[in-house]
């Protein structure tokens, strides 16, 4: 049995949340889903029945999502019924779609479960992953521009760009860096993000330690912090990541603590010149509350008190 491209929308996906979430995915001219239509041409799936032991997830599905939640695992158990739903699969049974439900079938020993086969190059397997898992828990914007630089030797192959009629004299030079920004361009609209992060992690991923990287991948850094540390050495990187981890671990620790102890989550009217007095030493936001424990006391965190203590220093410096 044949089945068209634009069918997919009816079928569930793994992602972003529920194992039944419907996420139709967007199709161009003629209705074929926007990574199996274009440069492969009328790309229509074949509905089979295949043992879930041949089966297995794409690789980069695995690096795009992840390892597959214990939790998503245990709801699609709940399920009395037999995994009935195809899942989306290449002719070699790389699985592009319900990883979740071959789990399941696996682990229920089904005998077989329906897939939809699509005969795509790595390069289309790509592009539809990126496309059909785009909400997908844990898919940062960084991890979508790795998988989509993939692409890049085959965006750097194609047809080459050939200078306007109306200016033959374009310099070869001009020419290669417009191909590199249009090379640019087609990888930031497949992963769905800027051009300028598609610029930064090209450049990071030279010169940062796997320990960012691997931040970078939990969404633990932001890509332009990363890129800012990319000239450091490996050394000064380890430091500068330990510094923002244990910040971070700081500030969690201190909303926690208050949060057992605020008395409202508002800030007192009593209380707004101090905020205001903190706001003018640093623009990120300064947590203030009222802790119900005995005792008259003011704590401030190590970084509040270097911010007054340089505060003091500056309107000495003013006074003399």
């Amino acid at each position: 049995m044949t089945v068209a491209p634009n069918r997919l929308a009816g079928y569930p996906s793994d992602s972003p949340s529920e194992w039944r979430d419907l996420s139709p995915i967007g199709t161009e001219e003629g209705g074929f889903p926007k990574t199996l239509g274009g440069e492969g041409g009328q790309n229509h799936g074949q509905l089979v029945n295949r043992p879930p032991s041949v089966l297995k997830p794409h690789p980069v599905y695995l690096e795009l999502c992840g390892p597959i939640p214990a939790m998503r695992v245990r709801g699609g158990q709940q399920q009395s019924e037999l995994i009935c739903e195809p899942l989306l699969t290449t002719k070699d049974g790389a699985i592009l779609d319900g990883r979740v439900r071959w789990q399941v079938a696996m682990e229920r020993h089904q005998p077989s479960v329906s897939c939809i086969e699509y005969d795509l190059t790595e390069q289309e397997a790509i592009r539809f992953l990126l496309a059909r898992h785009d909400k997908s828990e844990g898919l940062n914007h960084f991890r979508r521009i790795v998988v989509a630089l993939r692409l890049e030797p085959h965006y750097k192959t194609g047809p080459p760009r050939r200078p306007q009629a109306d200016n033959p004299h374009t310099r070869s030079s001009n020419l290669t860096k417009a191909a590199r920004k249009d090379v640019r361009v087609e990888i930031a609209r497949i992963a769905g993000v800027s051009t300028g992060n598609v610029t930064k992690v090209k450049q990071l991923l030279k010169t940062v330690i796997p320990g960012v990287e691997e931040g970078l991948r939990m969404a633990e850094v932001s890509i332009h912090r990363a890129w800012q540390w990319r000239e450091l050495s490996p050394e000064q990187q380890r430091e500068a990541l330990w510094v923002h981890r244990n910040r971070n671990d700081t500030r969690r620790t201190i909303r926690r603590m208050i949060e057992q102890h605020t008395q409202s989550r508002r800030v007192a009217p009593a209380l707004e010149p101090l905020r205001a007095m903190f706001r003018e030493l640093t623009t990120e936001e300064t947590v203030v509350g009222v802790a119900d424990i005995p005792g008259n006391a003011i704590v401030v965190t190590r970084e509040c008190y270097e911010a007054l203590r340089h505060r003091r220093a500056n309107d000495s410096r003013a006074a003399t």
